[in-house]
């Protein structure tokens, strides 16, 4: 986690920062978390602290050692960091404000609350922004670089519906390590995520269908793959969680219904399936087999 330049240890050593710095260390590596965590929070109460301490006191926060979990304690330590760029502490920003939604969730045992989790899926995005602040900062993390936040956005455009073109998802991915999932979302432009297409090809009817049309053009001892993808239309009533990065991305579909038509291959022929989606809000799907168009 410690990225500080040699410019930045000698400006913190000038202002007297080097000695408690070197003591938060020392206590972090003998799991001292209460020496680590009295120190650092007394440097940055005087304002004496160095990136690195500020951020070390912000992960104790965050896990609750030393000190009892406190992701808002947090926020306050690591949001002056992030807004002045610094990578790593955007990335930590972006699970103190992650944290504090999932703690808006919990009941008095600290479990998740199914109705609180009904209740904010009805939510409009407007009206949750720390899910929206979360995404962004890691976002903003992942765009220069920081892998763990690369990772972040990777997962998450693999398993929520999103309207990030399929090209730059493809880009992510890679830069996720998957590979593979770039190569399935290049088939063409689909916003159901790969993960509601997996959830998508088990629904009973979907998948009769399938078997349907391969039975129709003679084809029994293949099993039909995707071949392309494309959007039957435009989303009807969508309300995407916006992040504001440099240009506004929609990055996941909270609200909405739409249509996608998937051709599958299989014998050497080629047969399309359109399936309905019906945004879920929170960030899944509901898939069935379209009904056919009225003439």
């Amino acid at each position: 986690m410690k990225r500080i330049t040699l410019a930045g240890v000698l400006l913190a050593c000038m202002a007297g920062a080097c000695a408690s710095e070197s003591l938060v260390e020392s206590a972090i590596a003998k799991r001292n978390y209460e020496l680590a965590f009295a120190t650092a929070k007394t440097d940055v109460a005087d304002d004496s602290a160095s990136d690195y301490t500020r951020m070390v006191l912000a992960q104790l926060y965050l896990q609750g050692l030393g000190v009892e979990r406190n992701p808002k304690a947090a926020e306050l330590v690591l949001r002056p960091l992030a807004e002045r760029g610094v990578v790593e502490a955007q990335f930590l920003l972006a699970g103190s404000l992650m944290g504090q939604s999932a703690e808006q969730l919990k009941d008095a045992d600290s479990q998740l609350d199914r109705a609180k989790l009904a209740a904010q899926a009805a939510k409009p995005a407007k009206e949750r922004p720390l899910e929206r602040e979360a995404a962004e900062w890691n976002y903003k993390a992942a765009q220069q670089g920081l892998d763990r936040a690369v990772h972040i956005v990777a997962t998450e455009l693999g398993n929520l519906v999103s309207g990030v073109p399929s090209a730059e998802r493809a880009t992510w991915f890679e830069q996720g390590g998957k590979p593979e999932w770039a190569a399935a979302v290049r088939l063409g432009e689909s916003i159901a995520s790969l993960r509601q297409r997996r959830e998508a090809l088990q629904n009973l009817d979907i998948e009769a269908e399938i078997q349907r049309q391969q039975t129709a053009v003679d084809c029994k001892d293949e099993n039909a793959r995707i071949i392309a993808t494309g959007l039957d239309g435009a989303v009807d009533g969508a309300d995407y969680l916006v992040l504001q990065v440099g240009k506004p991305v929609n990055y996941t579909l909270l609200a909405g219904r739409w249509r996608e038509v998937w051709t599958f291959g299989a014998c050497g022929k080629s047969f399309p399936v359109t399936i309905a989606f019906q945004a879920d809000g929170l960030g899944g799907a509901k898939a069935s087999l379209a009904k056919p168009a009225a003439k």
